[in-house]
């Protein structure tokens, strides 16, 4: 549906809205028009309480789209397959040494 930009004291970081197929009472949702401007400010609302709680500070940077969502899914599943590709390799030499 959306992702909400934020930023930490660790940098940069997104929070993705989506909806379950199975729920019956958002089920219809597929863009961020279609969710309530009410609801959306509860959820920044959550997101920097819970981080005032842990006596950190949060940015929010606005709402993205769908596009934009998609956009960081990939590459964040593009970094973990490269991450996952590195620790094979490394966990395999370590294999290959102690031969």
């Amino acid at each position: 549906v959306g992702v909400l930009r934020m930023a930490d004291e660790k940098g940069v970081d997104f929070k993705v809205l989506c909806v379950a197929l199975a729920d019956q009472l958002y089920r219809h949702v597929d863009a961020l028009r279609q969710v309530s401007p009410h609801k959306l400010l509860e959820i920044e609302q959550f997101f920097q309480t819970y981080k005032n709680l842990e006596d950190k500070s949060v940015e929010m940077d606005g709402w993205g789209g769908v596009a934009e969502t998609l956009e960081i899914l990939r590459t964040d599943r593009q970094r973990w397959l490269e991450e996952q590709h590195a620790a094979a390799v490394i966990a395999n030499g370590a294999e290959a040494g102690s031969a």
